[in-house]
C-alpha cells in the first residue's frame, strides 16, 4: 500500500519528469563489479525527491550517497552528498527526454537521465576527449523487491 502511495506521490510541476523513479529502486552492476542501488521517494509533499544509494561489494555495504532533488521558481536543483564527504550540487534541466546534470564539476563533461522504458533508465556521462577515461553509460532496472 505504501509502495502504491509513493509510486503515484503527486510532485512539483518542475519535479514531474523524475516521477518515473518516485517509490521504486534501481540497480546497475559497476564495471568494478560491486552493484550500486538507488531509491528514490516523494518528500514534503512533492516539493522534494530524495535519492538514496548503496554500492554493495559482496553484499557488504562500501558506500552510500544521498541526493536531494528540488524545485525553486520553476527550476531543477541536485545536492549530492557521498559517505566519502563526497559533495556536488547545482542546476538540472530537461530538454527533451533527458534530465540533464549541468556541468557543476566544472571538467566540460555533460551527465544526463533517460528513461529507457517501464523498468529501465540510463545515466551516461559524455566528457570532453581529453577526460575520455570518463564517459560511461550505467543501465539501471528496476528491483521490484526492494522498497524505498
Amino acid at each position: 500500500m505504501l509502495l502504491a502511495f509513493l509510486a503515484s506521490a503527486t510532485l512539483a510541476p518542475a519535479l514531474e519528469p523524475l516521477q518515473f523513479l518516485v517509490g521504486h529502486c534501481w540497480r546497475t552492476s559497476l564495471e568494478e563489479g560491486p552493484t550500486d542501488t538507488h531509491c528514490f521517494a516523494a518528500l514534503t509533499g512533492g516539493f522534494q525527491i530524495r535519492d538514496y544509494h548503496t554500492v554493495r561489494k559482496d553484499g557488504r555495504s562500501v558506500y552510500t550517497g544521498e541526493s536531494l532533488f528540488t524545485a525553486a521558481a520553476g527550476k531543477l536543483h541536485f545536492r549530492y552528498t557521498g559517505s566519502t564527504g563526497a559533495h556536488l550540487e547545482g542546476p538540472m534541466h530537461v530538454e527533451a527526454d533527458k534530465i540533464i546534470f549541468e556541468d557543476v564539476d566544472k571538467t566540460g563533461s555533460e551527465t544526463w537521465w533517460r528513461q529507457i522504458d517501464a523498468t529501465h533508465y540510463e545515466d551516461v556521462t559524455v566528457a570532453p576527449p581529453e577526460l575520455a577515461q570518463f564517459n560511461r553509460r550505467k543501465l539501471f532496472e528496476l528491483v521490484p523487491d526492494e522498497t524505498p
